[in-house]
């Protein structure tokens, strides 16, 4: 289906009577539309494209002031864009304004694409029914708020108030993406996690125990791409491996840094050497062309890491102090 944009200028009623194919969908800006060519356009032809419409753009700036309440005044209201896919909201100062147009987002089944910017929410106006109205857009996957709410700092109220991941996972059913991190005391929290079968990419700042950690993962089985940092799971390539392919066989893009503290001073470059062969074996090298780097301090008494495999763009990491009974060891693949 051929999609029409329609840019609104000064000139462009000549353009608009032209266009009488009703079967494409149109992407409406009017952000700097003459007044009287909206008010033909309200009275004339936006009645008779307006289930088609895909994109709608009201912008309350200089050049188009009181931009959407004039469109109410010709009876269209944000409910009968029952096609709209992508909406911006710009410049409008009045949070009674966004809270009208907001208030009909439940009709939007299939909007996808929000962005309400430069707008200002006055004082005396809870921005928590917005939050919610926007909640009601169940296909909603891009939202871009930039919103000065005065003459205050407000802290939003949601409806939902839990620290734990499983109502999270509840309420975001279609959730794709994630990026959260976990200290030790989530492990509880963990034994049995809500089933996201929609997640394709998972990014974890992750101090909790294996079997927290497998919990989440068994969960995810279309997971695609994951990014995890881990001060508290020390495995070996082996075992990361049986991991990969046990919870997450689809997995196409890993990448981790395990901190490890766990090996001694006397801990020998042979046995870092067994540990590192490990990562090289065809599931990591040939299959997925996975390449692992290590930092370690081979000299305790400088004050430098060095830098063994994958170069990179740092040269050194540097640290305030030296562990006593243990020196640390950065695994980091990607």
């Amino acid at each position: 289906m051929q999609q029409c944009q329609l840019e609104y200028e000064d000139n462009s009623t000549t353009q608009l009577i032209n266009i009488n194919d009703l079967a494409n969908p149109f992407t409406n800006d009017f952000r700097s539309i003459s007044k009287s060519n909206f008010h033909l356009m309200c009275e004339q032809y936006l009645p008779l494209i307006i289930d088609h419409v895909s994109s709608l753009c009201l912008s309350n700036g200089e050049e188009t002031p009181e931009l959407s309440e004039h469109l109410i005044h010709y009876c269209l209201t944000i409910d009968e864009f029952i096609h709209l896919r992508s909406l911006l909201l710009e410049k409008i100062d009045s949070a009674d304004t966004i809270l009208n147009i907001t208030s009909d987002f439940f009709y939007l089944s299939y909007l996808t694409h929000l962005k309400i910017i430069k707008c200002h929410f006055t004082y005396g106006k809870s921005p928590q029914q917005l939050i919610i109205d926007i909640w009601r857009l169940i296909n909603l996957t891009h939202c871009t708020l930039d919103i000065t709410f005065e003459p205050i700092l407000t802290f939003i109220g949601l409806p939902i108030i839990s620290k734990e991941l499983n109502h999270l996972l509840r309420s975001t059913p279609s959730l794709q993406h994630l990026c959260i991190t976990f200290g030790q005391s989530i492990d509880t929290k963990l034994d049995r996690v809500f089933p996201i079968p929609l997640i394709t990419t998972l990014k974890l700042d992750f101090n909790g125990s294996l079997l927290a950690l497998t919990s989440i993962l068994q969960n995810m089985p279309n997971l695609l791409h994951l990014k995890l940092e881990t001060e508290t799971i020390n495995l070996n390539g082996n075992q990361w491996k049986q991991i990969l392919i046990d919870y997450v066989p689809k997995i196409k893009i890993f990448r981790f840094l395990m901190k490890v503290f766990s090996f001694r001073h006397n801990y020998t470059e042979e046995q870092l050497e067994d540990f590192l062969d490990t990562f090289r074996t065809p599931f990591w090298l040939d299959e997925h062309q996975w390449f692992i780097r290590c930092n370690w301090p081979q000299h305790i008494n400088k004050n430098q890491w060095s830098k063994t495999t994958c170069p990179t763009a740092r040269d050194y990491n540097s640290y305030d102090r030296m562990l006593p009974e243990h020196s640390s060891l950065n695994i980091e693949i990607s």
